[in-house]
């Protein structure tokens, strides 16, 4: 594991001085040389709009032998929510709703204090949401969500600061599917990531032939993510729209390209998307569905997504025009974020 995150290493000392240049043998041998025989997963680098490397490793499913390709499905966690927040900043461009409407607009019942909570809060988490509406594999479908919004005690008032929600990206997603007239999983998908040809991304509407990545914990089999509480058309609603998606790291790396080309929305409406509107620490921000890293090789653009058995990680070295992504079903947060803070510090990157 520790040599699977030596790839930022190899990427940071190395690959910012000769990444743009045409991809070699050498620098894909120096990739495939860190990452250990444990991993279990994809790793796919790029400049904006070329291919530099793309590695597949281990098994999708230990028990069957089956191994990880580039196809293979995997549970992205929350990197679910650039595409949420891509999708309102959509049909705010197509004029079909404004990102200072509130949620009395969509829903009914709603205390006055939750219902003047805006988009532009629900996008940025300034809403006062909490951090979760309840356990992700506990079943809640559509009524449930709306009535859980009913019932919900803000943690303060809307616009105050920056509070991770999830729920407040659930409420975008049921948004999504009152002004399209479709399911949040279709226009996700018609909309969004197949003009882009990045897909398949989803719950469910994936092709019959597709190969679902099983989430570990160590050696001890958690399961395929369809089977951790998901309802007959999708997981339960306390996940739904903040996470879960499944996409192999390929669609998400051309997910993730589209973005850093700014072809995923007009232009001005992409300058929003990465506007700092909310201060989530120092020399970090969140935009809408990204979060913003000022680091000394400059801006960083990214978002991570895990459950403690899934583990993804998206970021655009904005300044570098270069795109990272790695897909992955076996992962031990802590020690990662451990052997994070040791790169750091191995490379001088003291914050």
């Amino acid at each position: 594991m520790k040599r699977y995150f030596a790839i930022f290493n190899a990427l940071l000392v190395f690959g910012f001085q000769g990444l743009l240049a045409s991809p070699n043998d050498a620098f894909s041998k120096r990739i495939d040389a860190v990452v250990p025989s444990s991993f279990s997963g994809q790793i796919v680098i790029s400049d904006a709009d070329r291919n530099l490397y793309s590695g597949s490793f281990g098994y999708a499913d230990r028990e069957a032998d089956i191994p990880v390709t580039e196809s293979t499905l995997f549970d992205i966690g929350s990197i679910t929510k650039t595409y949420t927040a891509t999708a309102v900043l959509l049909l705010a461009a197509q004029d079909k709703l404004s990102l200072d409407m509130t949620l009395s607009s969509w829903f009914v019942g709603l205390p006055e204090i939750t219902g003047s909570i805006t988009l532009h809060q629900l996008l940025s988490h300034t809403s006062g949401l909490p951090l979760y509406s309840g356990d992700d594999d506990d079943p809640c479908d559509r009524e449930c969500f709306d009535q859980w919004l009913t019932k919900a005690s803000l943690e303060f008032p809307p616009g105050d600061r920056f509070s991770y929600s999830n729920p407040g990206y659930s409420a975008l997603a049921r948004i999504i599917e009152k002004v399209s007239g479709q399911s949040y999983e279709t226009f996700i998908n018609a909309d969004l990531v197949e003009p882009l040809n990045a897909g398949p991304v989803g719950y469910l509407q994936h092709p019959g032939n597709a190969t679902y990545a099983v989430g570990y914990l160590a050696d001890q089999r958690i399961g395929l993510p369809t089977e951790l509480g998901w309802m007959e058309d999708g997981p339960s609603w306390h996940l739904r729209g903040n996470g879960g998606l499944l996409a192999s790291a390929t669609g998400l790396h051309r997910w993730l390209q589209a973005t850093a080309t700014g072809t995923t929305l007009p232009g001005v409406w992409q300058a929003r998307q990465f506007e700092r509107h909310a201060k989530r620490r120092e020399g970090v921000w969140y935009g809408y569905g990204w979060s913003i890293l000022d680091k000394p090789w400059g801006e960083v653009i990214d978002h991570t997504g895990g459950n403690g058995f899934f583990f993804a990680d998206a970021r655009w070295f904005r300044d570098r025009n270069l795109v990272l992504t790695i897909t992955n079903n076996a992962f031990d947060r802590e020690q990662v974020q451990a052997l994070i803070n040791d790169i750091r510090a191995t490379l001088g990157l003291v914050e």
